[in-house]
């Protein structure tokens, strides 16, 4: 089957399929767990729990029986994911921060639960003894959402800024529909931004495409691991990671007043929205897949287009040549 109509891309939502990532050879320096998350794995794993998307600092395990997803602190790939385990501040953050956005209404992201309801989601649901769902959940080493059946934009690889893009195998239709849902995205993030509330990394990674209860295709933002609320300070290590994004991003800076000209959200969300725009027609027509499931798993993307995010500016200038 060579591309994936609007029908396809929809079963594909209503059926999702967990692929573990320890088996997966696209992903590289995955952390293989630590020592004091060893009880709480071991427990989840007993009860069919996956470990199915990567990110640079975390691992995200998921269930087909359940509606919430598990984001384990130094679980994830990079460098040295190992680095972020037992560092809580950064879930915390990012907890307080998603709850401020869904406060203000906002529903581009999933809910997020409680840290009692997360002891009694783990205990109650998922088997967890009450010791060790208390201890991870009290010391932040885990965060709980609403899981997204969606395909993600892009998947981190752990080498280096290199990302494997998902979108390359739908029709023409479904294409169309995400772009739409990118500038849908947009606009409510720039709603979020009058209130000070930013996302700072709406990267592909962190695009979730997936449908609403009328079929249409909706776009979604996770990981707000480095969001901020600009009516209050943030912790230091989000300030800072946020200054260099600006930098490593490319974000434009105006040379006469040493300003930027946009913020992290604007700027990252056009290089998204330019680069589903300028997909390589030939590459969405001209690949065939083994099977149906090879480009649709959020965190398996056996096949795909294999671009650097630190680059996508440069990607973007030779689609246009």
């Amino acid at each position: 089957m060579e591309i994936i109509a609007k029908r396809g891309f929809i079963n594909l939502i209503e059926k999702p399929k967990f692929e573990d990532i320890k088996y997966n050879d696209n992903i590289k320096n995955l952390s293989d767990g630590y020592w004091v998350y060893d009880a709480l794995i071991q427990e989840l794993e007993k009860n069919n729990w996956i470990r199915f998307a990567p990110g640079f600092k975390a691992g995200v395990y998921g269930h087909s029986e359940h509606k919430y997803c598990i984001k384990i602190l130094g679980m994830g790939v990079g460098d040295d994911p190992k680095y972020f385990c037992e560092k809580g501040n950064y879930i915390e953050h990012e907890r307080n921060m998603m709850m401020k956005f869904r406060n203000n209404k906002f529903t581009f992201l999933p809910e997020v639960l409680t840290q009692e309801d997360s002891i009694r989601f783990l205990v109650e649901e998922c088997k967890i003894s009450k010791s060790q769902a208390e201890e991870r959940c009290f010391k932040n080493d885990i965060l709980i959402t609403e899981y997204i059946p969606g395909i993600a934009m892009a998947t981190q690889t752990g080498q280096f800024l290199d990302q494997i893009l998902n979108v390359g195998y739908f029709s023409e239709e479904v294409i169309f529909e995400m772009e739409a849902s990118l500038y849908k995205l947009k606009e409510e993030l720039d709603c979020a931004n009058r209130l000070g509330l930013l996302h700072n990394d709406p990267m592909p990674p962190n695009i979730i495409f997936t449908v609403d209860k009328n079929e249409r295709i909706i776009a979604k933002l996770v990981d707000f691991e480095l969001s901020q609320d600009i009516n209050v300070s943030s912790p230091s290590f989000v300030d800072n990671s946020v200054k260099e994004q600006y930098k490593e991003r490319d974000v434009p800076l105006n040379n006469q007043t040493g300003k930027y000209k946009k913020n992290l959200d604007q700027h990252l969300m056009e290089l998204s929205i330019e680069l589903l725009q300028n997909l390589p027609l030939h590459i969405r027509k001209q690949k065939k897949l083994e099977t149906i499931w090879d480009s649709i798993s959020i965190t398996i993307p056996f096949v795909g287009i294999g671009i650097n995010l630190g680059g996508m500016e440069r990607h973007l200038r030779k689609t246009k040549n």
